[in-house]
């Protein structure tokens, strides 16, 4: 099997793995959301603890990567779980697959990864597919689509914004880890990381929550750790994927296959209604994607 096959395979897994995790974060009604994102954090690091076969090699030369993603990725799993809880899983979703344009062009800026018109042409069809799929408020009482008020975009605004910078700049430095020492203490790297990203959360959580805690039902646990194991899985994915294709075609990848199952998901499962335009809209992250694959 050649090594693009592989690269491809992985990349498929990740978003896959990345619906399921903002799925069930949308599924998550409780009202203790860090110390949901807690467990969600604490649950990924299983992923890499089975997957090294319990047999680390650590250096200290990974911590600073290690730091940096860990408090990126707390940032991220908390307010993309406030995103979802305040609008729509279409929008919210699509918002957050759009991050990875971050480490795209990181990876053509600083890696000098060759790209053609062909890439360029797909990146703009999937901007303009992020404007035609965005959700429009339906009217109509029949919809279950969620409607922010208009009091509340704003704060849900910053939730995603905050989820964005937090989601492009941990694929950052995840490549940038892998980069720089070629592929290796891949899950050392995200040990080290995802337990940063624990302790920040569990602290304030206790102090904040404790009595929501002791009120919770068995859902915190089940949506909790389904959403923290799919997020190891897209992690670890995206970690063996940047070691056989390139930063600028695995991210776009990725970001336009969430994007289409991110669509589906919400359409069938959430019931959530669309209009012509973003049926077009969808019609063109097909296009964009064939094209990022070229």
């Amino acid at each position: 099997m050649g090594r693009s096959v592989v690269g491809f395979l992985f990349v498929i897994g990740a978003a896959f793995t990345l619906v399921l995790s903002n799925t069930t974060k949308k599924w998550f009604r409780g009202t203790c959301p860090m110390f949901f994102s807690f467990i969600c954090c604490f649950s990924s690091e299983f992923v890499f603890l089975f997957a090294s076969g319990f047999r680390f090699q650590f250096t200290r030369a990974i911590l600073p990567y290690a730091l940096l993603f860990g408090f990126s990725f707390a940032i991220c799993t908390i307010f993309l779980t406030f995103a979802l809880q305040k609008g729509a899983l279409s929008i919210t979703g699509l918002i957050l697959s759009y991050s990875l344009i971050l480490p795209t062009l990181y990876g053509i800026l600083f890696f000098k990864e060759s790209v053609n018109y062909l890439f360029f042409i797909g990146l703009l069809l999937l901007l303009i597919s992020s404007f035609l799929i965005r959700s429009d408020q339906e009217k109509a009482e029949n919809t279950s689509q969620k409607k922010i008020p208009k009091k509340g975009l704003t704060v849900w605004l910053i939730f995603i914004s905050l989820a964005f910078a937090g989601n492009g700049f941990c694929s950052i430095f995840q490549t940038m880890q892998q980069k720089a020492f070629d592929g290796a203490y891949k899950c050392e790297f995200m040990v080290l990381a995802l337990s940063v990203a624990s302790l920040s959360l569990l602290p304030v959580s206790l102090v904040t929550e404790r009595k929501k805690i002791q009120k919770s039902g068995k859902g915190l646990l089940l949506c909790g750790i389904s959403s923290g194991i799919s997020t190891g899985l897209v992690n670890l994915f995206v970690m063996y994927a940047v070691n056989y294709l390139t930063a600028s075609l695995v991210f776009p990848l990725i970001s336009g296959g969430s994007l289409l199952l991110t669509f589906l998901v919400a359409l069938l499962l959430f019931k959530e209604k669309f209009r012509p335009k973003q049926y077009i809209g969808l019609f063109l992250g097909v296009a964009s994607i064939v094209l990022l694959s070229i």
